[in-house]
């Protein structure tokens, strides 16, 4: 599965380690586990480079609202398109029946690269971010 910008935006200090032959359930106490995390810590890793571009910054710009929680995107398929920027990256809005309001970042090819949700008190804060938002469409 390949990782969206928001699990690379998260993900920034995690690397990839297959210890080959060794299952999930042993990986607990195995012995090979134990070697690849003592040197770890004999030489940490720097993190990995923060993803650039509208939507990392959209990704991140998003994650500060007051309030936000990342949210998975099962509801993104109800979401309607509020903005579209030059290179096809949009900004998705919904509001489920309870009145909690979800944000989604869409790429070009209309793959959801972020998803999160306010609660109603929060709700203004987010108004204000995607307002924001939107007046990037000129800088990118």
């Amino acid at each position: 599965m390949v990782l969206s910008q928001l699990s690379r935006a998260l993900l920034k200090h995690a690397h990839f380690v297959c210890l080959d032959g060794v299952s999930h359930p042993a990986l607990r106490t195995h012995p090979a586990t134990v070697k690849v995390i003592q040197e770890f810590w004999l030489q940490p890793r720097k993190p990995l480079p923060a993803p650039r571009g509208l939507i990392a910054e959209l990704i991140e710009h998003f994650r500060a609202v007051p309030g936000i929680t990342d949210a998975s995107e099962r509801d993104f398929s109800k979401a309607t398109t509020l903005f579209s920027f030059a290179d096809g990256t949009n900004i998705r809005t919904w509001t489920n029946l309870a009145g909690v309001k979800y944000v989604f970042i869409a790429n070009s090819h209309g793959k959801c690269e972020y998803a999160g949700f306010v609660g109603w008190i929060h709700s203004t804060n987010l108004q204000q971010a995607i307002d924001v938002a939107i007046k990037w469409a000129v800088t990118f």
